[in-house]
């Protein structure tokens, strides 16, 4: 069984989903902490005048330091729900495909949340379903994870031990990563040792008819693909692009 584990992120970019989309087990990592100014409450978008801008969910800060992920509240919600939807009707504007995806978001600026998790995970959610993605889901809180080195030890060594925690969890065979900082930290010994290959997820931005820029600008918000070209289109884009990198092909699971 393939499993990717990953902090959720506030409609994340295609490269998020292509991880998803190539395992059969996704687990919001919802038991870390907040990462200021991170895409754990906030996404890029190309604004009409080429550049970008970022679309932010408020939420308290006060003692994030020492507090979960998912026990962070949200504040303002009407605010910033109105905010974000005001900003992708007028984006959007131009695009025959903007009321198809707006009516399939709404729920994300109508729901009366509390906590910051629940609004990344359904916007997440709402997007697996958009791209036709069935990888199923779950949270790490609702696992039971034991990692096997205690607190003093080093940052890395704890972050490493969480993630085989969780893959022993949900019966992980195989383990995707992305190819950014997740693999300094990684014990690969650790993982050999309990026969659990870890894969270097492979993955370019596929590109796509794009407004508001001469130059294609990759890596913002899938939800730019899914306004660009409408659903179905998006659907086509984004799975050839992911059969186009088969990093599991010979590995059992």
């Amino acid at each position: 069984m393939k499993a990717a584990i990953h902090q959720p992120h506030y409609f994340p970019w295609l490269g998020y989903f292509d991880k998803i989309a190539k395992v059969d087990r996704f687990v919001f990592m919802d038991e870390v902490q907040l990462e200021n100014r991170s895409y754990m409450l906030r996404n890029r978008f190309l604004g009409k005048d080429g550049e970008l801008t970022y679309l932010s969910i408020t939420a308290s800060k006060k003692g994030y330091r020492e507090k979960k992920y998912n026990e962070i509240r949200t504040l303002d919600n009407e605010h910033w729900q109105r905010k974000h939807l005001a900003y992708l009707r007028d984006l959007y504007s131009a695009s025959p495909f903007r009321d198809e995806i707006l009516e399939r978001i709404m729920p994300i600026f109508r729901k009366d949340y509390e906590f910051l998790f629940d609004v990344t995970r359904d916007s997440v959610l709402l997007c697996m379903d958009l791209l036709g993605i069935q990888t199923k889901t779950t949270a790490q809180s609702s696992l039971d994870c034991r990692r096997d080195c205690g607190e003093e030890e080093g940052a890395d060594a704890r972050r490493s031990s969480d993630v085989l925690a969780i893959c022993r969890a949900v019966g992980a065979t195989a383990y995707m990563t992305g190819a950014g900082a997740s693999l300094r930290f990684l014990n690969m010994e650790q993982f050999a040792a309990l026969n659990i290959p870890v894969v270097v997820q492979s993955y370019q931005c596929p590109r796509y008819p794009q407004m508001f820029s001469r130059e294609f600008i990759p890596n913002i918000s899938a939800l730019d693909l899914l306004f660009n070209c409408g659903v179905e289109e998006s659907r086509r884009i984004f799975w050839e692009n992911v059969e186009n990198r088969r990093e599991f092909d010979g590995i059992e699971g």
